[in-house]
C-alpha cells in the first residue's frame, strides 16, 4: 500500500495518490510477462 501527495510551493496541495501493489506470483503470471522482467532467465 502506498500514499503519495504532491505540493506546489507554498505548500498546496496538487493531488494526491494512493495504490496497491500485489505479487501474484510465477504461477499465476504469464510466462512472457515473466520474460520481460527477468530478461528470459528463470
Amino acid at each position: 500500500f502506498t500514499r503519495c501527495e504532491a505540493y506546489q510551493e507554498g505548500g498546496e496541495t496538487i493531488a494526491n495518490c494512493v495504490a496497491t501493489f500485489m505479487r501474484i506470483g510465477k504461477d499465476a503470471s504469464p510466462k512472457h510477462y515473466r520474460d520481460l522482467i527477468t530478461g528470459g532467465e528463470e
